[in-house]
């Protein structure tokens, strides 16, 4: 920790390129079962059994980093976020992995604008899943009431984080440009190199990957808090286009997973 506490107080200044190389090495994956094949049951019955020797069906690939990089990854991810708040760079139709508004204060400053002392970090989970979904639920059920006819549409985006194509470049841009990047470029440029490495490896496992690293392209690492942040940030100008040109009754996206009622 004091390593690290020591690398981050001289980056702006003088980064130690060593230490970042070091750090990087450590960076890879671990393998996760993610769904296993059914076996033949009867259609008759209703059964619990748990069976031995299940094939694997679908495959997940968690990052694995030192703890260092998870350190300066929910820093960057944090100092992003409230820029992200302060931008209104993520639309309230955005149901997954909000930040707590509570986490920044007023202050302008990308440090003293975060309370680092609070032990919560992003709203629970369930509540935000149970609204998204009953939220476009609700809405049918006014329409119904009201004698209008309309109809819900439940979709998501095949393999969400080994499909994008993000380029840190691009940051900018999804962020209104705001001028305190310029202070974090450091940080950003390491977690830059985390998400190359990651995607480079994913490519030798993945067919499906067209994020190129040589072009400075990457998907979104399993398992690393920028990750859950950057993937509402990605489907920003989705997310506008479907409430300006459809104007649905209701929309709600939940990271890939996506109710609409019209």
């Amino acid at each position: 920790i004091e390593d690290l506490a020591n690398f981050l107080a001289t980056l702006e200044v003088d980064c130690d390129y060593e230490y970042v190389k070091l750090l990087m090495a450590g960076v890879g994956f671990v393998p996760m079962p993610k769904a296993f094949r059914e076996k033949q049951t009867e259609d008759n019955l209703l059964q619990n059994i748990t069976s031995d020797n299940n094939e694997i069906d679908k495959v997940n690939f968690f990052i694995r980093a030192p703890i260092e990089l998870m350190i300066i990854d929910t820093i960057w991810m944090l100092m992003i976020g409230k820029i992200a708040s302060e931008q209104s760079s993520i639309l309230p139709e955005v149901y997954a992995n909000k930040i707590k508004k509570q986490i920044f204060v007023s202050n302008q400053d990308l440090f003293e604008g975060i309370d680092f002392d609070s032990n919560r970090l992003f709203v629970p989970y369930f509540k935000q899943y149970t609204s998204w979904r009953d939220n476009a639920f609700r809405k049918v059920k006014d329409r119904y009431e009201a004698e209008e006819d309309s109809i819900l549409l439940s979709l998501d985006l095949k393999g969400y984080y080994y499909s994008v194509a993000f380029k840190f470049d691009d940051l900018p841009e999804f962020l209104n440009h705001d001028d305190r990047l310029a202070k974090i470029a450091p940080l950003t440029a390491i977690i830059e190199m985390v998400y190359t490495i990651y995607t480079s490896e994913m490519k030798k496992y993945r067919s499906e990957i067209k994020a190129n690293p040589v072009t400075k392209e990457c998907i979104f690492p399993i398992g690393l808090l920028s990750s859950m942040l950057l993937s509402n940030l990605y489907l920003q100008h989705f997310d506008k286009a479907i409430m300006a040109q459809i104007q649905p009754s209701y929309y709600g996206r939940y990271v890939d997973d996506i109710m609409i009622v019209m």
